[in-house]
């Protein structure tokens, strides 16, 4: 679920720190435009500057007041709190979208101004302004058409240029010729005329589930012997011997078994979902440190020798091929079946294992 945000809902809560963007960011993914980040920025620079200015004359009214005046070094203040917002908001597109915040459109000067002149929304009745809104409304066209498969939530206060004017609830009917235009299906884009809406006709319910999921992964990571003791258990009787050769891991030689579990440590639950009302499938990891055997020729076990990232011992010399052991970290995916009434693992198996890092330098 993709939740496209416009600046209308950004300027409410310039950090996103409240209850509603903490709820939201439990059931999706908040999403920005290009020209959204500027637009908000550029509020945030307005209202922060204007604050300032009330408060200066605050001051100025309390020195007038007092004897021992009062100074407040402000020289930069908007600039550099300006910047440190931006950065913010160019981290947190990284961090939940895995990149840039999304790129104005390309629409070529011609499509826009006929848009305008033809009144269609989101520009106003006169025509001459809601140049913003339908570069923000692009973006969120954009958003939905490139990914095709996901539902994106549109999210703005701004009922005037993007709602229908007989119910704020809906899109403007220009603004829904334009989604049947591209293709996008009302049932994946959803429009909201405010956080609350979203929150209450939608989100809630979900973010309710997700929190009751969360505190079920909780007091399962906390069940020692029910959980935790159940994984080490499979652990420690059933990796012990297995053939890795076919798995995503980087290790000398051929034929590489591990052999011995010399440590492991359970991670937090990754995945849950749940498959009765009473059972739960379960996704972790659990890194380990193994000892795994191979076998090996001189030449590279000589060459091997002066790479730091392995360690490695040789066991057996026969001729061509040695018996190599190799001192390597593991992550093990597992999948479980807990059952909520026992409070209990009832099944285990492994889903893949992959090394904790490839040092493909020793390869060169």
């Amino acid at each position: 679920m993709l939740i496209f945000l416009d600046s209308s809902i950004l300027c409410s809560d310039f950090y996103m720190k409240n209850a509603y963007f903490c709820g939201i960011k439990k059931i999706g993914t908040i999403v920005l435009g290009q020209i959204v980040v500027d637009e908000t920025v550029n509020k945030y620079r307005e209202m922060l500057s204007d604050n300032i200015q009330r408060m200066s004359k605050a001051l100025r009214a309390i020195n007038n007041m007092v004897e021992n005046q009062i100074s407040i070094p402000l020289d930069d203040f908007i600039e550099t709190e300006t910047e440190k917002y931006r950065n913010f908001l160019d981290f947190f597109s990284f961090e939940n979208f895995g990149g840039e915040a999304e790129s104005y459109p390309d629409d070529p000067h011609e499509v826009v101004v006929r848009r305008a002149l033809q009144r269609k929304k989101p520009f106003k009745a006169d025509g001459s302004t809601g140049y913003r809104d339908y570069l923000v409304w692009r973006t969120a066209l954009n958003l939905a058409y490139v990914n095709k498969s996901e539902d994106v939530h549109f999210i703005t206060s701004n009922v005037n240029d993007f709602s229908s004017p007989t119910d704020k609830n809906k899109l403007h009917d220009d603004l829904l010729m334009d989604l049947k235009q591209l293709g996008i299906s009302c049932s994946r884009f959803h429009y909201w005329p405010s956080m609350r809406s979203f929150l209450d006709n939608y989100a809630a319910e979900r973010i309710l589930e997700v929190e009751q999921r969360e505190q079920l992964v909780d007091e399962i990571e906390k069940n020692k012997s029910g959980y935790y003791d159940k994984i080490t258990e499979y652990i420690e009787n059933s990796i012990v011997g297995t053939d890795i050769s076919k798995s995503d891991v980087l290790v000398p030689g051929k034929r590489p078994i591990i052999k011995e579990i010399m440590g492991l440590t359970v991670n937090q639950i990754d995945g849950i979902a749940e498959i009765t009302k009473s059972n739960y499938l379960l996704n972790l990891i659990v890194d380990s440190i193994c000892k795994v055997e191979s076998y090996s020729d001189p030449t590279e076990v000589s060459e091997l020798s002066d790479c730091e990232e392995f360690d490695i011992e040789v066991l057996e010399h026969n001729g061509d091929e040695w018996l190599i052991q190799t001192t390597i970290g593991l992550y093990i995916h597992l999948c479980a079946i807990y059952n909520k009434e026992s409070n209990m693992i009832e099944s285990v198996q492994t889903d893949y294992i992959d090394d904790l890092s490839c040092p493909y330098g020793c390869w060169e």
